[in-house]
């Protein structure tokens, strides 16, 4: 396909759970339920958190020239739920809600001049199900001030009967079209590029289960999103160290991670690392002191 030109996709998983880029599979899941009912875990490769994916979910995905615009790009679902009566609106980092409840969660991520945004859509979704697979950030409920994961979501059709995710899908495909949209069919030559980067990287153990022999730190609630880190130490030294959460990355995590390598396990080395780095240009509204103070408390 032409890589010049933007996109829009809409698509739809089995049963799965999909963690977010800078998370640890075992931190996120229930691995009784996951066991039991053989519910594969991926890791994609924006941030953000967890989410339970099923087929009364649909998924729409952006890939675009330059910076993605959040409030833009979410333009077509509010339209498209607000024709059929039902009042959505942006809220926070990355969700969208619906009567103070939420329906949709977003992430981006930006490479060589291109970006990638999607969200969910949880329209008939089998909520009891994503309650038991997901293990809840107690940190993050207190936060908006809910018992459970299952009291804070909500399906569209609690809000009216004319939604399923096929009725959803030919309304936001409708939208997109008359603005200009053209239907791309993906050729056999794209097929194999992703069957091939599928193979080679996202069905990998390497990918999905990351590194889990690392010290964890608490979780911390910040601006940015919940924090922690994984971190090894030697000699007063920090030999390896790994940062995960639920944050919106903006540059590539690993490159920060590298500038903290080899750095002196003391305050004033790590916060003067993480200031050299500007670890801002990472994960915006995380600052050198917040993220000094994680990795100081996980000793």
């Amino acid at each position: 396909c032409e890589k010049s030109k933007d996109f829009f996709l809409l698509w739809q998983n089995e049963p799965c759970v999909v963690i977010g880029k800078n998370q640890v599979a075992a931190d996120e899941i229930n691995p009784d339920y996951i066991s039991a009912r053989s519910l594969p875990v991926v890791r994609r490769m924006t941030g953000g958190g967890a989410v339970y994916h099923d087929t009364g979910n649909l998924n729409f995905s952006f890939i675009i020239n330059g910076e993605a615009d959040r409030v833009e790009l979410c333009r077509p679902v509010i339209d498209v739920l607000r024709s059929i009566g039902v009042v959505a609106e942006i809220s926070g980092r990355n969700d969208i809600l619906v009567g103070g409840r939420k329906v949709s969660g977003t992430a981006m991520c930006s490479r060589g001049g291109r970006s990638l945004f999607h969200g969910t859509l949880l329209i008939s979704a089998d909520l009891e199900a994503m309650s038991e697979a997901l293990k809840p950030d107690e940190t993050k409920l207190m936060g908006h001030g809910v018992k459970s994961v299952r009291s804070r979501v909500a399906n569209l059709s609690e809000y009216t009967e004319e939604v399923s995710p096929d009725i959803i899908g030919a309304m936001l495909a409708e939208y997109m079209t008359e603005r200009d949209g053209e239907i791309y069919e993906l050729g056999e030559s794209d097929i194999e590029a992703i069957e091939k980067l599928r193979d080679s990287k996202y069905s990998t153990d390497e990918w999905n289960c990351g590194a889990e022999r690392l010290q964890k730190s608490e979780r911390s609630r910040l601006s940015c999103g919940t924090v922690y880190i994984k971190k090894e130490t030697a000699c007063g030294r920090i030999e390896d160290i790994r940062i995960f959460g639920d944050f919106m990355n903006i540059g590539d995590i690993s490159k920060l991670e590298a500038r903290l390598r080899g750095a002196e396990f003391r305050r004033e080395e790590i916060i003067s690392a993480l200031e050299e780095a500007r670890v801002e240009k990472y994960i915006p509204n995380l600052t050198a002191d917040e993220l000094a103070d994680i990795i100081m408390k996980s000793e």
